[in-house]
């Protein structure tokens, strides 16, 4: 079987499993939704792809679980692609049209931009747009305070993320990658810079079982039920034993 028939398939079994095990995802994607997703599952080359500035540590797809002490918000996906972005952004432009958002209000920089993917958090009600660019000068005005917590040294590329919570405008969002001073364990950090949290910091995982040792139960028990399908812990935004995010792959 060819690769990206393997890839395909092996998508739609994850997010059937995710359906499964943490949340009703496919009930819950509207048509348009699942379009998209089809979109992205068939333009996948690779599980891991390469952006046009080299960069391998985007993913285009990604399940993500809050924990807040024993309590769990499983309902998080994000869907997108790296080596076809105009085409996945065919599908997604009916999306936003189903959902009355308006990119050229509350993104206007868009068409400057590089189409990353789409995410939902069925939980909180949100629904957010991401984009990809490695020229931060279209967004030096309108988002000067989050484009100033970029340090020297960074990767080239950021991402931009709009989230919408339950159809309204809610947060601007810069994510800023390093490969410096990093804590044990992490090959790389994203600085998230946000409109309404300010900094936070997510780390890509070197050592899983040293992280995975500072987890609750509650982190413990997502971790075991990835075993089931040989998936890894791949990221995650750590507060403390109590209160992180993980995410994967």
């Amino acid at each position: 079987m060819r690769l990206p028939h393997r890839l395909t398939r092996y998508h739609w079994r994850l997010l059937a499993w995710h359906s499964r095990r943490f949340h009703p995802f496919l009930r819950l994607l509207s048509p348009e939704e699942k379009a998209y997703v089809r979109r992205c599952f068939a333009l996948a080359t690779g599980f891991v792809e390469e952006t046009e500035h080299g960069a391998r540590h985007f993913s285009y797809y990604t399940y993500s679980h809050r924990v807040r002490g024993d309590r769990v918000n499983s309902s998080r996906i994000a869907f997108g692609s790296i080596s076809a972005p105009q085409a996945a952004w065919e599908l997604a432009r009916p999306v936003l049209a189903a959902r009355g958002i308006d990119l050229d209000r509350t993104l206007p920089e868009w068409p400057r931009l590089t189409f990353y993917g789409l995410g939902w958090d069925f939980e909180a009600g949100d629904f957010k747009v991401y984009f990809r660019t490695a020229d931060l000068g279209p967004l030096r005005e309108r988002l000067a305070p989050l484009v100033a917590l970029r340090r020297d040294g960074s990767l080239p590329e950021a991402l931009v993320s709009v989230t919408y919570r339950h159809g309204e405008h809610h947060e601007d969002k810069l994510y800023f990658y390093e490969t410096f001073d990093l804590p044990p364990g992490v090959r790389m950090r994203a600085r998230m810079a946000s409109s309404r949290r300010g900094l936070v910091e997510q780390y890509d995982l070197q050592d899983v079982k040293l992280w995975a040792e500072r987890l609750n139960d509650a982190g413990r028990r997502i971790l075991r039920r990835y075993r089931e399908v040989g998936e890894r812990l791949d990221t995650i935004a750590w507060q403390g034993p109590d209160a992180f995010t993980l995410y994967f792959p």
